[in-house]
């Protein structure tokens, strides 16, 4: 809880989609379901890694630098 927390809202509501449509997730059905763009699913999956959370196994592609 508290690495999920640590990503913020946007890192809660990704985790939260991934956990409804499994590891199969595909990266654009996850961030509609969270109600976000592609871009922003990208970051809060770059923020739950950096938190701890072990997303390697999740295809959500890198956020743009």
């Amino acid at each position: 809880m508290t690495c999920l927390h640590r990503g913020g809202a946007d890192s809660r509501l990704l985790a939260t989609a991934l956990a409804v449509l499994g590891e199969d997730a595909a990266p654009e059905p996850a961030a509609r379901l969270a109600g976000m763009s592609p871009t922003a699913a990208a970051r809060a999956a770059a923020a739950l890694e950096a938190s701890g959370l072990p997303l390697s196994l999740i295809p959500i592609s890198e956020p743009p630098r």
